[in-house]
């Protein structure tokens, strides 16, 4: 289908009828759209490749709350719930992966991990860290 870069980076994703309907980011883009369970509906795609993890993370969140695309939740949150993903952007990029192995083992939402993770002391989500 596409050839992308191994490279991580943010992506834009349209429809058939020209439409944005996604916008995402990944450590590795290409394998990321051979996954992705949107593929289907996708027409073509724009992305930029971008090393840091931060970075990706930072404009993600700002073209999703720009653009609005229908397939991400983010914009749909509710106001309570935004200031939370915002978090997850601030954080170095370690305590993100630890973040991910968190929310696999617990097997909850993004949302849900972080509002655990902002209930309780620091010292049991630093645990996440040493299976990095």
């Amino acid at each position: 289908m596409y050839s992308l870069p191994k490279d991580g980076g943010v992506y834009v994703m349209y429809n058939r009828a020209n439409e944005l309907i996604y916008v995402g980011q990944s450590n590795n883009l290409n394998n990321r759209l051979r996954q992705h369970p949107k593929r289907s509906e996708l027409s073509y795609l724009k992305y930029k490749v971008i090393e840091s993890a931060d970075d990706r993370i930072r404009l993600e969140s700002m073209l999703i709350e720009k653009l609005r695309p229908n397939l991400n939740k983010l914009h749909k949150l509710k106001e309570h719930e935004k200031g939370l993903v915002s978090i997850r952007a601030s954080l170095p990029e370690k305590f993100v992966k630890a973040l991910d192995i968190r929310q696999k083992v617990e097997a909850v939402s993004r949302t849900e991990c972080l509002m655990r993770l902002l209930k309780e002391p620091l010292a049991k989500e630093l645990s996440y860290l040493k299976d990095i």
